[in-house]
């Protein structure tokens, strides 16, 4: 055993690797067991970030590489130590009463109607509460997905054929 195994191994035998793990909000580094699962290392990133939503909500990636499913071990993935990791968000929102997911925090209307399957010349509309008419979202529009962004809570678009003219 050499010199470098003895400080990969902490109290209890085991061998760490340090890993880096990079957020929205930042860099994140920290040591783990190399039999932790994934899913230690977004739990620990994302607390020790302040992210915010759920654990569940993050996908872990090595380079194009998701490290999924979360359940398997960091080992079985080949990480190694100083492997620099990338952390990213999967955003909820809804599009015709359909459950959808995106990869970032902004998404334009053409992505919103991309979504829905519903051809180009089609109008998106967010649903917002309150009275008065649902806004129009352009398709070069952005919207954040945030659940804090406003409107505070969760996204939610209809998209709709476009009116026709009167006498057309």
């Amino acid at each position: 055993m050499s010199d470098k195994d003895d400080n990969n191994k902490g109290g209890n035998g085991k061998e760490d690797i340090t890993l880096t793990v990079v957020t929205t909000k930042g860099v994140f580094t920290a040591n783990f067991d190399k039999n932790a699962k994934v899913s230690d290392v977004i739990n620990a990133a994302v607390k020790k970030e302040n992210l915010g939503g759920q654990p569940s909500d993050f996908e872990l990636f090595k380079g194009e590489q998701a490290l999924s499913p979360t359940t398997r071990t960091l080992v079985s993935f080949h990480l190694v130590d100083c492997d620099k990791l990338t952390l990213t968000q999967a955003y909820h929102l809804i599009v015709n009463r359909q459950p959808k997911e995106w990869k970032s925090e902004v998404i334009i209307g053409a992505d919103i109607r991309a979504l829905s399957g519903s051809p180009e010349d089609w109008v998106v509309n967010q649903i917002v509460d309150g009275p008065g008419e649902d806004p129009e979202v352009a398709p070069s529009q952005e919207v954040h997905l945030a659940i804090d962004a406003a409107p505070v809570g969760e996204k939610k678009f209809t998209v709709r054929k476009p009116k026709t003219a009167p006498g057309a």
